[in-house]
């Protein structure tokens, strides 16, 4: 089968990837420079867009499955993820069936495009605030000791960090001996973290939790940190990560329900925490809360990220050996001596865990 792409930068994203490393799958490499050059620079237009799967030539009687990541809507791009099905084109069917993907596009992405564009604008004041950046010692050790009580010992293996934002769990799986793989929406926070990660065994791209594009049973660890809750489709994701595990892999997932108070005290240190604001009279909150807010009302966890929930999604999947943890106290000690009192009793109200779990095998 021949293949022939009209765009021109998706025919010498191919080539340069066969020529740069020829055990790397030309697709997934082609894929991810369209990705990262769409994130960057200008989008093509639907016609061009169009005509990039019309130029795909077959061989007679045969079809070409086939999964763009180009869009128009927005000025924006994404991988199709699991809810949009491949697109079998043929000669005389070709346009109808981009029709279709287009409108299905035009209702699944705009989401995710406001997720994207409110992570880049956080970038800038990420790694200032305690809670994202790590700022002692104590607390790097904290994140150390639970990430291997978790995942295990690393053993030179392979990890994949998802949502790698500025690369702050990238660089501890490093430091636990993983080689690792980061994938995050936001190209502005992957600047970041390519700053930061200069010379570790880190590699960063921009990608699609939900639809990773990376190879099945390739890693030994999955590992997420403040990701799920903002997931449009958890169910989707997990699936995904099931699939680039190897057998045996392990998945960590560090989260919090934002919404729901945590379990015994949670109620009681919200209302503290109330008290406290009103006492310090802190600025109000910067233009970004509205826009965090109105995306929180709209993922899958809308009403709050709950533990047992993502547990139960997780062995639908088919993850075996999953355990929740809530300890994470040597952590939370850490990071509040940067933190305000009303900041402190606030995130100690809120029900924050790691979950980890196992692909049989």
């Amino acid at each position: 089968m021949t293949t022939t792409f009209s765009a021109k930068a998706g025919s010498e994203a191919m080539r340069d990837a066969a020529r740069s490393d020829p055990r790397k799958s030309p697709r997934k490499e082609t894929m991810r420079s369209a990705f990262k050059m769409n994130s960057l620079g200008p989008m093509v237009s639907i016609q061009e867009t169009q005509d990039l799967c019309s130029g795909i030539t077959l061989n007679k009687n045969k079809t070409r499955h086939f999964r763009t990541l180009i869009f128009p809507q927005r000025q924006s791009h994404m991988p199709l993820a699991s809810r949009c099905p491949f697109v079998v084109l043929t000669r005389d069917r070709t346009q109808k069936r981009m029709s279709r993907i287009m409108t299905a596009l035009h209702h699944n992405l705009s989401l995710k495009d406001e997720i994207r564009d409110y992570w880049s604008m956080r970038s800038e004041t990420f790694d200032t605030m305690p809670g994202h950046e790590i700022f002692s010692d104590d607390e790097r050790r904290g994140w150390l000791e639970l990430f291997a009580r978790h995942l295990g010992d690393a053993q030179g293996g392979r990890a994949l960090d998802l949502a790698s934002g500025t690369g702050v769990i990238s660089l501890l799986l490093a430091e636990l001996g993983y080689s690792v793989t980061g994938l995050d929406l936001s190209e502005a926070m992957l600047a970041r973290a390519r700053a930061k990660t200069s010379g570790k065994p880190i590699k960063l791209y921009a990608g699609d939790a939900e639809d990773t594009f990376e190879a099945s049973d390739s890693y030994d660890v999955v590992a997420t940190r403040h990701l799920v809750w903002t997931l449009p489709d958890p169910p989707a994701a997990f699936r995904e990560w099931f699939r680039v595990l190897k057998p045996g892999g392990r998945v960590g997932i560090v989260d919090v329900d934002m919404i729901n108070p945590r379990p015994g005290n949670g109620k009681a240190l919200r209302v503290l925490a109330r008290l406290a604001r009103k006492i310090a009279n802190p600025p109000p909150p910067g233009a970004h809360a509205a826009v965090h807010n109105d995306i929180v009302s709209r993922v899958y966890f809308s009403t709050g990220c709950r533990p047992e929930e993502i547990a139960r999604l997780l062995g639908e999947t088919g993850f075996v050996d999953i355990a929740i943890d809530r300890n994470l106290r040597a952590i939370h000690r850490a990071q509040g001596r940067f933190m305000p009192l009303h900041q402190r009793l606030e995130r100690a109200s809120q029900d924050r865990f790691i979950i980890s779990a196992r692909k049989p095998g």
